[in-house]
């Protein structure tokens, strides 16, 4: 087989060559014709492609062309798998509230709770209607004697009530001589032991009392001085002084006093002093018994 394929070779070489001849000697074709002549002589006929070699290593990525067209929606694909759980959402504002449902079928009785606590009593309900009179009961037998009952309290020994107070509505002074101070106005006299008129308290029982007296002095240029008195017996005195400053003055004085039935007390004004009030009752005289002999 190579041996015929060369035969045929070098016939075709050898009619070319001698078919270009001619060419060659009338100069009809130029240096380059001629020598295309000679290397297709030299070269010989094209052999048979031989076997594709492997393929070269990829050349590099070439740039990136323009966007194409969209491509036709392909098929619906397979759904997915369900993904994790998200975080819960924001809470929503309240819906409103919705109709109120039929009632349902009432349920079997449940089993009885625990007892509970005892309520508090409830308010006294009204009187009801008399009942008629029951059938007479038979006679019962004797009791046995009950407890001592507590001792009571101890009564009154029968002491008399023995109290006053009076007061002046009115200012006295300067006195001319030693005088009694008159109170005019009574707020008590349990006893009846003061005499309004003569502005004395006479004992009406044996005792011990006890006796208050308090006075102002003017606001002019006199003083203050009274006593009182037991009989003719001085006893605690009253007194105020501020002729330079021309200002109210007051004082008040107390006693417990051993008395016989019928002794007298009562508040005497020193010579030349004075004692001033209103109807605010500033000036005043109190007592009252303790306890009788």
């Amino acid at each position: 087989m190579a041996t015929n394929t060369l035969y045929w070779v070098v016939y075709y070489c050898a009619i070319v060559c001698v078919v270009q001849l001619p060419l060659t000697v009338t100069q009809q074709q130029d240096e380059d014709n001629q020598s295309d002549v000679s290397d297709r002589c030299r070269n010989g006929i094209p052999g048979t492609p031989g076997v594709p070699g492997i393929n070269g290593l990829p050349g590099p990525v070439g740039p990136m062309g323009d966007f194409g067209l969209p491509g036709a929606t392909g098929p619906k694909g397979e759904p997915g798998l369900h993904g994790s759980h998200g975080r819960p959402g924001q809470k929503g504002d309240k819906g409103q509230d919705g109709s109120k449902g039929q009632s349902g079928q009432e349920g079997p009785s449940g089993k009885p709770g625990p007892r509970g606590y005892k309520g508090m009593d409830g308010m006294r309900g009204h009187r009801g209607a008399k009942g008629e009179t029951g059938v007479k009961g038979d006679k019962g037998s004797r009791g046995g004697q009950g407890l001592p009952g507590t001792r009571g309290h101890k009564g009154d020994s029968g002491q008399p009530r023995v109290a006053f107070s009076v007061a002046k509505t009115t200012s006295t002074g300067p006195a001319t001589e030693d005088q009694v101070i008159l109170y005019d106005k009574v707020y008590a006299n349990d006893g009846n032991g003061y005499n309004i008129t003569t502005g004395k308290f006479s004992a009406p029982v044996e005792g011990k009392y006890f006796f208050t007296i308090s006075g102002v002095r003017p606001r002019v240029t006199y003083s203050m001085f009274a006593c009182l008195m037991k009989n003719d017996v001085q006893l605690p005195c009253i007194y105020s002084s501020d002729a330079y400053n021309r200002r109210y003055g007051a004082s008040t004085n107390s006693a417990i006093v051993d008395l016989q039935q019928g002794d007298i007390v009562w508040v005497r004004l020193s010579q030349a002093y004075s004692v001033y009030s209103s109807a605010n009752d500033l000036t005043t005289f109190t007592g009252h018994l303790l306890y009788s002999n």
